[in-house]
């Protein structure tokens, strides 16, 4: 992931659309992540599903290079420290 993340700000402007490098895990896979891997309690927000989230102080569908503007990590629903 960490290397599709610094490929990713010319992935949109070639593509067909600018959320196109957020998307699924294969090229021209249009699901969720989550759901491409069949990782059912992920990929979403919502009671009894495990809390993984990656929070950005922008719109990374807007410009890519925002997702690199990490506001907050969690993981299995805790706070993490990006410190480590």
């Amino acid at each position: 992931m960490a290397a599709r993340h610094r490929a990713a700000p010319g992935a949109g402007a070639a593509g067909p659309g600018r959320a196109d490098p957020l998307r699924g895990p294969h090229r021209g896979d249009r699901r969720p992540p989550a759901e491409a891997f069949s990782l059912a309690d992920r990929g979403r927000i919502a009671p009894g599903l495990r809390a993984d989230l990656v929070l950005v102080d922008a719109d990374p569908t807007a410009d890519i290079r925002a997702s690199r503007a990490i506001a907050g990590v969690w993981k299995r629903g805790e706070r993490v420290s990006r410190e480590n």
